[in-house]
């Protein structure tokens, strides 16, 4: 069996195993897209999640029209309230009827298939591109032997949400970065802490990675259609917004500023994403999970100056926040930018490795 081999930075290795745990989103094709050479032969454990549809289906023709299939095994995880397109689910039908290989769907409770294949490998590697419910629970020694790309944001916040019992915020968090830093070796990526918060992938921010994902025209056609349901969905979220803030006003209490200064955060980040959205005619994608892909193909080590090991943790208002008191001795590391300049860095170092890993850009100084 194929090995799955990082070659720099905090995650370097050699691991025996995949665990890709994903929600399909366009972003999270995109950057299977651009793994798939490496997963070739890889077994493989995949948990599809988030959404109300099954998407297993969607998963093994996707894998397989990208030549992923020997040894892989893909499983429904927990579905959610998110809306997906369903005219999406069969997309892939026709490229995967013409492979060559066949992934396999299995059925069962995914966390404990979950805990089951990571026991069964050396050195497994698990890629968190969603909410990573199914390793709540993992014996400690499994994930102790895990290396792990975890992407934050949204999924981390649904796993909180997730975890059941009477738990007050503190002890969610708590259970969040416990199982961070139980990972032999954990990246926790975050765009706010790196590239920006609404940094994507546009054709002015990467134009030979555009060139090349436009010669795939059923990957075009579900990134303009997951942008043309986003802004479907955002256009009234917009419009509840501004009656909102337009109450918080009405009241004359003494916070009304400040709240309404956090509504239109929420707010701005929508209204940067429908512009983007527009502006490109669909063609975007957010640099997320793609973030953590460059990661994982980068052979010069042109984001590890960029890497910086912490405690995980999170500041008042419940935000990431790394910490970096005793970093040297702490099995987690985060790509982080402390200003603007590095943000920019990162994005533009991060779209060259992707640009380089598909034979094209320039090379990496």
């Amino acid at each position: 069996m194929a090995e799955f081999v990082v070659a720099s930075g905090h995650l370097q290795g050699a691991f025996d195993g995949v665990l890709l745990s994903t929600d399909l989103e366009p972003d999270d094709v995109v950057a299977i897209k651009l793994l798939a050479p490496k997963l070739v032969g890889v077994p493989m454990l995949v948990v599809v999640g988030e959404g109300g549809p099954d998407k297993c289906q969607f998963a093994t023709q996707m894998l397989a029209a990208y030549g992923i299939g020997e040894s892989v095994q893909v499983v429904q995880g927990k579905k959610s309230s998110e809306t997906y397109p369903t005219d999406l689910l069969e997309i892939f039908a026709p490229e995967a009827a013409a492979s060559a290989v066949r992934p396999q769907i299995v059925s069962g409770e995914a966390a404990a298939l979950t805990a089951s294949f990571l026991a069964s490998c050396r050195a497994p590697f698990a890629l968190l591109l969603k909410p990573p419910h199914e390793l709540n629970g993992v014996d400690a020694a499994v994930l102790g032997k895990t290396t792990a790309a975890v992407y934050g944001s949204f999924n981390l916040t649904q796993f909180r949400l997730a975890l059941p019992g009477e738990l007050s915020d503190e002890e969610r968090f708590a259970k969040q970065e416990t199982l961070m830093h139980a990972m032999r070796r954990a990246m926790w990526i975050e765009r706010s802490l790196s590239v920006g918060r609404d940094s994507v992938l546009e054709p002015s921010r990467a134009p030979a990675l555009w060139q090349w994902l436009q010669t795939d025209a059923t990957l075009l056609a579900i990134i303009r259609a997951w942008n043309a349901q986003t802004l479907r969905g955002f256009a009234p979220k917009v419009e509840r917004g501004m009656q909102e803030v337009s109450a918080m006003l009405e009241g004359g209490s003494g916070d009304a500023f400040s709240r309404v200064g956090q509504a239109l955060e929420g707010l701005d980040k929508k209204v940067q994403v429908m512009r983007s959205i527009t502006k490109c005619e669909g063609r975007q994608v957010c640099h997320a999970d793609t973030l953590v892909v460059a990661l994982l193909l980068d052979t010069a080590d042109a984001l590890t100056p960029y890497s910086r090991r912490c405690r995980a943790s999170h500041d008042a208002h419940g935000k990431p926040k790394p910490l970096f008191d005793g970093e040297g001795e702490s099995s987690v590391a985060v790509l982080h930018a402390p200003a603007e300049a590095g943000r920019a860095e990162i994005e533009a170092k991060s779209v060259l490795v992707l640009e380089q890993a598909i034979g094209g850009g320039v090379p990496i100084s």
